[in-house]
């Protein structure tokens, strides 16, 4: 059925003719999982999954190594939008590499309950967070567009009211 304003056709045959070459991969990507769970254990696909993440994460940190260093060694505060991002990609993807070591750590010791109680666990936490700060005082990086400053006000927004949200569940 057409839509006499703009002339496009509704119904899900219009959002399927949207989606791109990046949207199918992603598509595929689920599609491949739910296979993968459906024919495997639940531990054998968790443990492999989790070999995968620690190797895409050294690769992504290895590869953004140079821009990160380049960011923090200079010379004047730079501030901009590209440094910021660069430096969250990095940190972020840190903060994986040591929650996936802690992790394996933990397995090989025997999965000790004294180690949970650590603050190494608060501290890969913190690097995630700051990776995440950097990201959104990071807006329109990439081409200027990416990601949109006002997409990342109203993710800040509903970060704020999940924290609130999280502050009153915490307090009662």
């Amino acid at each position: 059925m057409a839509d006499e304003s703009n002339g496009r056709v509704k119904g899900l045959g219009n959002i399927l003719g949207r989606v791109g070459a990046i949207g199918w991969v992603i598509v595929m990507w689920h599609m491949i999982g739910l296979g993968l769970a459906a024919i495997t254990t639940p531990i054998f696909l968790f443990e492999l999954l989790n070999a995968v993440a620690i190797c895409v994460a050294v690769a992504v940190t290895i590869s953004y190594t140079p821009v990160f260093w380049q960011a923090v060694t200079a010379k004047r505060l730079a501030w901009d939008s590209g440094n910021l991002l660069a430096c969250g990609i990095w940190i972020g993807w840190l903060s994986i590499i040591l929650n996936r070591i802690f992790t394996y750590t933990w397995q090989y010791l025997g999965r000790p309950a004294w180690i949970l109680d650590t603050d190494i666990r608060s501290y890969y936490l913190s690097l995630l967070i700051l990776a995440g700060l950097f990201h959104l005082t990071g807006p329109e990086a990439i081409n200027n567009s990416i990601p949109p400053g006002h997409w990342v006000k109203i993710g800040l927004l509903l970060g704020a009211a999940t924290a609130g949200s999280l502050t009153i569940f915490w307090i009662s």
